[in-house]
């Protein structure tokens, strides 16, 4: 079975406002057991006096894909330093495929089938 989750969250100031470096972390661990079939990050803001801009324009957030120590992947986000912002928008679409897991497919150790047990 195919799902598609989006996420959305939206930052007004009510003064401009110049934004520092923004990790986003809204990306599945790449090791989970469920595929992830698409995944698209949008984040747009309003620069004051400059309009909407989109990642990867002229005046819009620059984004860097990085790794954590986990591995799993981080979105770190720039913004130009010219301008205060006065709107931020941070989108996320994913698709995945769901299957079918057992929740009882795991072994449980000698020591730990009675209560209360004691840790090796």
């Amino acid at each position: 079975m195919k799902v598609r989750i989006q996420h959305r969250t939206t930052y007004r100031y009510d003064d401009p406002a110049l934004l520092g470096p923004h990790v986003i972390r809204l990306r599945p661990a790449p090791h989970t057991r469920t595929p992830l079939l698409s995944y698209a990050l949008h984040v747009t803001s309003e620069l004051d006096g400059f309009g909407r801009h989109e990642t990867g324009t002229k005046h819009g957030p620059q984004v860097r894909w990085q790794y954590n120590p986990w591995g799993s992947r981080e979105a770190r986000i720039t913004f130009p330093a010219e301008r205060g912002i006065t709107e931020m928008d941070v989108l996320v679409d994913c698709v995945f495929d769901i299957h079918s897991i057992n929740p009882f497919d795991f072994f449980v150790d000698d020591v730990a089938r009675e209560l209360p047990f004691e840790y090796p």
